[in-house]
């Protein structure tokens, strides 16, 4: 008797299966005959020995195959060309079990007839039980079987199946799901009806193993890697998420390979928490969904972050990298939860995510490029004209105005007008259509601009964009303002702020209210953005004042609640 436990889909029945196809294969089994029988949903010992019965097939490779007479053919066959004839008995062992094979199959035909037939069938159910001993007998899913099945009752099955039947049994159970009175039964009779106890507890990379096979692709390699890290034990689990993975990153074909890379950072976790949420990061999930669902929530939690205790799924995601969820997160985690992708979605979330990897690999570029500079003194003014020159031109579709002016601040001071010359020709043309990258107000650099860049950009960007005080605000939730909606927006006031809040509705007006209270996550806002919280801050808290259906909703924002 052989009892094997451990938690849902670690690989219990698949290394059953595994072992048992090993050993049929290789015919070390012992036994010609095998049941296996799951006890999710049965609720009787009638209902399990019936099941075992029906269940039962024959381990010679052949068996299932033949006629009666084409096997009882074989069997005298076979015999007659080792030399002899076959004895009764063995004609009889034969004939005896394609007999039980008829009558599992007239029983299964026999639900389907008419009423009295139907009923002789199930009269005779008892005696179809008589029909097994000496095979392989599997029993799973113990503690998923019905109320009406008691464990007692079923060890004392098993216990008459080894000693009566010569059966060998084994059976595949998470004890740790047993109620407490079956568990203190299960453990009491382990002595007496089981004589061996096996504890599986595989490590995640070996969970990984079984579910990818030892040479996954490209895909459920990574997945693998992140699963090992977030320490996912359940096969079936790993699976659900490499099939809920593929059908997302099948929509983002053709984009940079980091865009793939992030949705596969994300959805291994929340596939986890949506497919075993008991074991996953559940708290994490939820305040990402409630992210997804209203963004001002999660500037709330963010705000608050610092101040917090941190829980284990806190230390669960700081084991595993994540640092911050963007748009491109919270629009997977939102569609991984409603269990369908939006195609067209997907590839504008991609789109953006694309452009903000190749901003932040340009980035890198350009002050990789500036260390020819400052690492050494050597005198090669002529490659670090180049070297620069070459790295901001090919950067050009990327880079910020402060950037093409630190470029050509160093190249005038090495005398390489012909440079500053063709890099600001290369860059009016990659950015013509760009007027907000012309704006001096939106840049952070040190000192002055030069005056060759400061004529372009003046030119570039003479006619003023319109100001559309919700879109400025929405872009600031997004961080993509710029200090001269800053400044416009500062002077609505209170008031200004007040009207604006009240004329909106939807989630268009829950984007703007966000984005009022961006700038509360900044640890040294200037004197605009503060005076734009500020304002923002009042309009709300006069709002909330209004009535206590408007308290509970201002609340719900970052730093805001009525009568502070």
């Amino acid at each position: 008797m052989l009892a094997v436990a451990g938690g849902w889909g670690v690989g219990k029945t698949h290394l059953w299966r595994t072992t048992l196809d090993t050993a049929r294969v290789s015919e070390t089994l012992g036994l010609r005959s095998y049941g296996y029988v799951s006890l999710f949903g049965l609720s009787s010992l009638d209902q399990l020995k019936l099941s075992l019965f029906e269940s039962t097939l024959m381990l010679t490779p052949d068996a299932e195959t033949k006629s009666v007479w084409g096997r009882v053919q074989s069997a005298i066959g076979d015999r007659v060309r080792l030399g002899y004839v076959a004895g009764p008995k063995a004609l009889r062992q034969q004939l005896t079990s394609d007999a039980v094979t008829g009558a599992r199959l007239s029983r299964r035909y026999a639900d389907g007839m008419p009423f009295a037939i139907a009923s002789i069938s199930k009269a005779l159910s008892p005696l179809y039980f008589s029909a097994v001993h000496d095979q392989l007998v599997c029993i799973d899913d113990i503690e998923r079987r019905g109320e009406g099945l008691k464990l007692n009752e079923l060890l004392g099955l098993i216990t008459f199946l080894k000693e009566e039947r010569r059966c060998r049994v084994a059976l595949l159970l998470n004890s740790d799901s047993l109620s407490d009175g079956d568990k203190k039964l299960f453990e009491s009779q382990l002595e007496k009806v089981i004589d061996i106890h096996v504890r599986m507890a595989p490590t995640s990379q070996e969970s990984v193993a079984i579910a990818f096979g030892e040479q996954p692709d490209q895909i459920t390699a990574q997945i693998a890697e992140r699963a090992s890290v977030l320490g996912i034990r359940n096969v079936r689990v790993l699976r659900r998420i490499a099939r809920l993975i593929g059908s997302a990153k099948v929509h983002f074909a053709g984009f940079h390979p980091k865009v793939a890379e992030r949705a596969i950072f994300i959805l291994t976790v929340v596939g986890w928490v949506i497919y075993e949420p008991a074991e996953a990061p559940t708290s994490w999930h939820n305040e990402a969904v409630e992210a997804a669902n209203s963004p001002g929530d999660w500037h709330a939690f963010a705000a608050e972050d610092e101040s917090r205790t941190p829980t284990k799924d806190d230390e669960t995601m700081s084991r595993y990298g994540y640092t911050f969820l963007n748009n491109f997160d919270l629009t997977l985690i939102k569609e991984a939860q409603r269990g369908f992708f939006d195609p067209a979605l997907l590839r504008k979330i991609g789109a953006e995510m694309q452009r903000e990897i190749e901003t932040l690999e340009s980035n890198a570029t350009i002050q990789e490029a500036w260390n020819i500079v400052f690492d050494s003194f050597d005198n090669n003014e002529e490659e670090a004209a180049e070297k620069i020159f070459t790295v901001t031109s090919q950067c050009r579709e990327f880079a910020s105005l402060s950037d093409l002016n630190r470029a050509v601040a160093f190249l005038e001071t090495l005398g390489a007008s012909d440079k500053v010359d063709e890099l600001l020709s290369l860059y009016k043309v990659a950015r013509a259509s760009d007027a907000s990258f012309w704006s001096l107000e939106d840049q952070w650099i040190l000192g002055k601009f030069e005056p060759s860049v400061a004529a372009i950009a003046r030119t570039m960007h003479q006619e003023e964009l319109p100001f559309d005080p919700e879109e400025a605000l929405i872009k600031i939730g997004e961080r993509s303002g710029n200090s001269q909606d800053d400044s416009r927006l500062a002077m609505l006031g209170p008031d200004g702020m007040k009207n604006l809040f009240m004329s909106m509705k939807g989630r268009r007006m829950r984007n703007v209210v966000v984005g009022s209270l961006q700038y509360a996550s900044l640890t040294n806002p200037d004197p605009q953005q503060q005076k734009l919280l500020a304002n923002a801050r009042q309009a709300l808290e006069e709002i909330a004042s209004s009535s206590p259906l408007n308290k509970w909703r201002v609340e719900r924002y970052s730093g805001v609640r009525a009568g502070k």
